[in-house]
């Protein structure tokens, strides 16, 4: 059972409704090992606006010196980019490809062009020890925080208004035993929310990260570290945090209001590592959650119910390697990113289609075909878990046309006919309608057209 463990409140705004036109894919393949030029990996994203774009940071060694890498096909292959150079941490400007971040011990530094030439941007900032995380936020792209920890508490988060040429510190409540931020998130509904973690405590700003408006929202406690954040997309009151710990104290902590409370998940659940260094949610369909650790027998755990039970999902990687970081495409969901101490690693959905543990495990909603149509068409759809479904047709101002589905839907594929009725069975015109599915938390929308 899941050691509950009280916070402080958080509003949150409305679900996100999320496009997903993916494929319920099948798990049951491993991980497979790609080309890479770098020794340890230490950061990997998907590029926020091009998901066959992806970006990767290492620590460079020997005859491998570039730290910086970039992929043009979801992280399939890789190529090194620019001078050699470490990247503890990476961001994108999501509007410019060629503005790029990264933060080494020495310091941040910013690229105007892809990464051929970095200059060193510290400008307003008091280095006193060593720089963590850079994060770009998605809805101000001009706006980067960049976090620096100390070696004798009253670690700092900076901000920057200009795509990081000058810096600007945050006022958090000075406390002598934060040494180190962690990680740092920007509310996927309302950008004003900021999280970071120092050292066992998660921080929550509810003003941009002004004076007066951080409080603690988790922690603190003692043999922790909390080393990471995700936040469901669809859904921002449930939110998950990796901490790395003895036991009682290490695994994932999750909140489902928003923060006022949290269950602290580990062997109970089947996560049976107290040394969860990264965990990521799939934007796609946010009941799927992995969590990767640090020199733990099983690098990679995963959850298709938003956390209440986890398995390995580990098949393929290096045992006791460490997971610095996870990344899930979020376009279609088929691809997984691993930055591990042995480089990168990726799991294809796509090309392990079999009989599996979790089949399937996505959520979607398929394009009607034949589309458009007369008189009748096929509507396809996905279900990752047990749901109440709804499935309904309306027409351009919004008003119910017919319910096609109106049931509790197991796991698996599922399909509906549609054949231009309304529910009195009396024959629509033509025009364009739009189809709706409500599954759980997750919903999607698409525009269908009867044409006779």
């Amino acid at each position: 059972m899941a050691v509950k463990i009280g916070a402080s409140a958080l509003t949150t705004g409305l679900l996100l409704l999320v496009s997903v036109l993916a494929p319920a894919w099948v798990s049951a393949g491993s991980w497979q090992a790609v080309p890479w030029t770098g020794c340890d990996a230490l950061t990997v994203f998907f590029h926020p606006t091009n998901a066959e774009t992806c970006y990767a940071g290492s620590m460079p060694c020997g005859e491998m010196p570039e730290g910086v890498h970039r992929s043009t096909d979801r992280g399939a292959t890789w190529a090194a980019l620019g001078i050699p150079a470490t990247a503890v941490s990476l961001a994108v400007n999501p509007l410019n490809t060629q503005r790029m971040y990264r933060t080494e011990d020495g310091g941040h530094y910013r690229t105007g062009n892809g990464g051929d030439m970095w200059r060193r941007k510290m400008d307003g900032i008091a280095y006193t020890g060593y720089m963590t995380f850079v994060v770009v936020n998605y809805a101000y792209p001009e706006t980067v925080y960049t976090g620096v920890g100390t070696f004798f508490g009253d670690a700092t988060v900076y901000r920057s208004f200009d795509h990081a040429q000058n810096w600007h510190a945050m006022t958090i409540p000075a406390h002598p035993n934060r040494y180190r931020p962690g990680a740092f998130a920007v509310h996927p509904k309302d950008p004003s929310i900021l999280y970071v973690t120092m050292d066992s405590e998660l921080l929550v700003s509810d003003n941009h990260g002004e004076a007066g408006s951080w409080h603690t929202l988790l922690g603190e406690f003692e043999y922790a570290q909390f080393s990471d954040i995700a936040i469901d997309p669809v859904n921002p009151a449930r939110t998950y945090v990796a901490s790395e710990g003895a036991a009682g104290r290490g695994g994932v902590y999750r909140s489902t209001d928003g923060g006022e409370n949290w269950d602290l998940l580990g062997a109970a659940e089947g996560l049976t590592s107290t040394m969860v260094k990264v965990v990521a949610v799939d934007p796609l369909n946010p009941s799927t959650v992995y969590a990767g650790t640090r020199n733990s027998a099983t690098p990679v755990f995963i959850s298709t119910d938003g956390g209440d039970s986890w398995i390995a999902f580990d098949a393929g990687l290096p045992v006791d390697c460490d997971i610095n970081d996870l990344a899930v495409d979020w376009e279609t969901g088929n691809v997984v990113l691993a930055a591990t101490s042995d480089g990168i690693y990726r799991y294809d959905y796509t090309t392990d289609v079999a009989d599996g543990p979790f089949t399937p495990r996505r959520f979607a909603l398929e394009q009607n075909r034949p589309n458009p149509f007369n008189p009748n068409t096929v509507i396809r759809f996905s279900i990752g878990a047990e749901s109440h479904v709804t499935l309904g047709v309306y027409d351009i101002r919004g008003r119910l046309i017919r319910t096609l589905v109106e049931e509790v839907a197991a796991v698996g594929e599922h399909q509906s006919l549609w054949d231009g009725k309304d529910e009195g069975g009396v024959e629509v015109a033509s025009g364009v309608y739009f189809c709706r599915l409500e599954a759980g938390e997750f919903s999607d929308t698409m525009k269908i057209i009867l044409m006779k």
